[in-house]
């Protein structure tokens, strides 16, 4: 139903779930989407009872009104169409957006296309991205504000609305003036890729009042800055509560723009009536605040602005309305607020220490299974050594075995060549008598050859004188 849209511009605990449920109650004219940027949403794919569950055990603790059907209910009727469409950027990542991202047009623009009547979306976190929302959709832009003293109390109906505004300035594009107020909070950085995980840290790390009030007064002058420039209505709920005239005025306005049946007879906000010293303690945060913002923006925007809070605050200080038991209470609850982030930056100081600790005992059992490692590996070289050794010696055993078996045999053939010698020697002995006959004969024979060729000799001698003489003879 493409029907021009309505923007219900707030911060939490601002009367939005009332306003909501105006339009929600008006005779159907119109189909109302509670907090479209809301984490819970993250469940509406896989586990839609958890979403449809949202609100209806915990409304009257929060001090939100009975609105009939469960809070998000209009979007369980078309969850279909918004398949895989809510990321987690919606919720704090991507607040601050001079233009909508190409997830966030998608998803909005199927709740407005898929409304049953004239959509209404009720939105606590749309302070950095309303001009782009008007941009991208047009439509009527209310917002509604709240005296910001009486807000921050009411943040403290639980702990998750203080950590939530924590979780916003961790997100993307946070102004030059939000991020001079984180640096001067001086806040935890805390990562959004877990927001259940986020959000527990910062419930976990609360803030001490002061710095508590500065940080959500900041965001509460940024987002009164920036609403009030877009919106084509602007109603603060507690003048809504207070005055007949004021509701009036309200409702006279919303039929210009085409919003009838808006019923705000029964609006009944709480407020919080401070006395002069708990007064001055707030005054000192917010003039340091705004003092702030002057160097970001026109005097003639921030003095608007002091204007509408002093209208607020008149009644604030004064002695005529205030309640000693509840200055006490509020007293106390300061003292356990401060009390509280004391502990908590004290263990997580002492958990600093312990993780240094334990990333010291990490390094040195690293160190330590890296000698152990070292250890095994020298123990797996000298095993391997040793098998070595045993192969070693077992060759070597091998080798002695071989040897001691040849010196064996050898000893064996040793023996046999010791007798073949004994015999060869007794050979020789015999055959050396028989030497010494033969040359003892040979001397014999040869003393008798020198005696043969000595008479032989005597007679050829005779031989060769006879046949001279003969021949001298003749």
């Amino acid at each position: 139903m493409n029907l021009n849209p309505i923007f219900v511009h707030s911060l939490f605990r601002s009367g939005s779930t009332y306003l909501f449920n105006v339009f929600r109650r008006a005779n159907d004219k119109y189909w109302c989407y509670q907090e479209p940027e809301n984490e819970w949403l993250l469940e509406l794919d896989e586990r839609p009872e958890l979403v449809l569950a949202v609100g209806a055990s915990d409304a009257k603790n929060v001090n939100h009104p009975d609105i009939g059907l469960p809070y998000f209910w209009e979007f369980l009727q078309i969850k279909d169409s918004l398949v895989g469409l809510f990321k987690k950027e919606i919720s704090f990542q991507d607040i601050f957006l001079e233009d909508l991202t190409t997830e966030q047009h998608v998803y909005f623009s199927t709740l407005i296309s898929e409304a049953k009547n004239k959509p209404v979306l009720q939105l606590c976190r749309s302070f950095g991205r309303a001009a782009a929302l008007k941009k991208s959709f047009g439509g009527v832009h209310l917002h509604l504000w709240r005296e910001p003293r009486s807000q921050w109390w009411s943040f403290k109906i639980n702990d998750y609305f203080d950590a939530a505004t924590q979780l916003i300035f961790m997100g993307g594009a946070v102004p030059d003036v939000l991020r001079k107020v984180y640096r001067h909070v001086e806040l935890q950085d805390i990562s959004l890729a877990q927001i259940d995980r986020a959000r527990v840290f910062a419930e976990s790390n609360p803030l001490d009042w002061r710095r508590g009030y500065y940080l959500f007064f900041s965001l509460w002058v940024y987002s009164n800055i920036c609403l009030e420039s877009v919106s084509d209505i602007s109603v603060c709920i507690d003048n809504l509560s207070l005055s007949d005239e004021y509701r009036a005025k309200f409702k006279g306005e919303c039929l210009l723009f085409g919003l009838d049946d808006i019923n705000v007879d029964d609006c009944k906000i709480p407020q919080v009536f401070l006395g002069p010293k708990e007064a001055t303690e707030y005054s000192k945060i917010e003039s340091e605040v705004l003092g702030l913002f002057r160097e970001y923006y026109s005097d003639r925007e921030i003095d608007a602005l002091i204007s509408r809070l002093d209208s607020l605050l008149r009644a604030s200080g004064s002695y005529d309305l205030i309640d000693p038991q509840s200055v006490q209470a509020r007293s106390i609850a300061l003292r356990l607020t401060d009390r509280c982030a004391f502990i908590a930056e004290k263990s997580r100081n002492e958990i600093a220490v312990l993780h240094k600790r334990l990333m010291e005992v990490d390094e040195y059992t690293k160190g330590l299974v890296n000698a152990v490692d070292i250890k095994q590996f020298h123990i797996e070289k000298v095993e391997s050594h040793n098998q070595d050794l045993a192969n070693a010696i077992a060759i070597k055993d091998d080798h002695i075995m071989r040897v001691e078996g040849l010196f064996h045999d050898l000893t064996a053939v040793v023996e046999l060549k010791e007798k073949e010698i004994a015999s060869l020697r007794r050979e020789v002995e015999y055959l050396s008598g028989e030497m010494s006959l033969a040359c003892e004969r040979a001397a014999i024979l040869e003393s008798r050859l020198t005696e043969f060729s000595t008479g032989l000799d005597i007679q050829n001698g005779i031989l060769q004188s006879e046949k001279k003489d003969s021949e001298s003879g003749v």
